[in-house]
């Protein structure tokens, strides 16, 4: 209904839904990870290539440690890319993490 109706959306991607859906019709995808770091830098950079906005849920939002998601997302190629956001309840530390470490 909403692609019908000219919005767009996002699907998710994540370690319990593996197949996106309708991946092709969606702006973007909802990268998550509830139970273990699963993804890499690699496939995020793949995601953005393919024309995807990534909206990644930090590991925080599910009660899980941030530091090894943090690395990998820190390790995109396209980090600096306006289509790239991090949805987390720590946007200082983010903010730390990614702009401010030496």
């Amino acid at each position: 209904v909403q692609i019908k109706a000219g919005l767009k959306v996002f699907t998710g991607l994540s370690d319990i839904l593996p197949q996106p859906v309708m991946f092709e019709k969606s702006a973007g995808i909802w990268l998550d990870c509830f139970n273990s770091d699963w993804y890499n830098s690699s496939l995020i950079d793949e995601l953005l290539d393919r024309g995807k906005k990534v909206c990644l849920v930090s590991a925080d939002l599910h009660k899980r440690p941030t530091e090894n998601q943090w690395e990998i997302i820190k390790n995109v190629k396209n980090f600096n890319s306006d289509s790239l956001v991090l949805c987390t309840d720590k946007p200082l530390e983010a903010k730390e993490f990614f702009y401010e470490q030496n």
